[in-house]
Formats: structure tokens, sequence, C-alpha cells
């Protein structure tokens, strides 16, 4: 069975999704959250995602503005990456830390 077809879209689909990322952070890093969002999206839409996009996802989230989505990013992140530790809980104690101040 010829299998080199198969292997090469593979790469070139590997290829576009590196491009994508990069892309995705050089966007977030320059404020153009809105357009790193939607490459994050698309990277986020494969079975089994980078845990580096999906923190990446909740960075971006979160800077722009989206607090609640980043909460939940950043709880998906840690589930797959094996952190154990309450996202929510977390974020509010910190809050706390800064409001009380």
């Amino acid at each position: 069975r010829d299998l080199r077809a198969p292997v090469a879209h593979l790469r070139g689909v590997a290829a576009a999704l590196g491009v994508s990322r990069v892309l995705a952070w050089t966007l977030m890093d320059s404020g153009r959250y809105e357009q790193a969002l939607k490459l994050y999206q698309q990277l986020l839409a494969v079975d089994s995602p980078e845990s580096g996009d999906l923190l990446n996802h909740a960075y971006c989230l979160w800077f722009s503005g989206d607090v609640a989505g980043a909460v939940d990013a950043f709880s998906r992140y840690a589930r797959l990456d094996g952190v154990s530790f309450n996202a929510a809980e977390e974020f509010l104690q910190t809050e706390a830390r800064f409001i009380s101040a």
C-alpha cells in the first residue's frame, strides 16, 4: 500500500498549522485579538489540540477583555496539561487581592 500521498497531505496540514500558530501569536502580540482568536479557533478545532495553542488562546481571550472565556480556556488548558487547579477560584482570589489593596 502506497502511503506517500496521505503522508504528504499530513505534512502539508502540519506546515499550515505551524504557519497559523506563528501568525496567531504575532497578531495577538500586536493587539489584533479578533484576528488572532479566529486563528486560535481553527488551531483548536482538531481532535488533539496542542497545549500551547490552548494556553495562548486563553491569553488572547484575556487580553481581548473576555475574562470569563479566558477562565474557561485556562481551565481547559490545565486539564489537558495535567495541571490541577480551579481557574475560576484562583482568578477570584487574585482579583480579590487587587481589589482590597
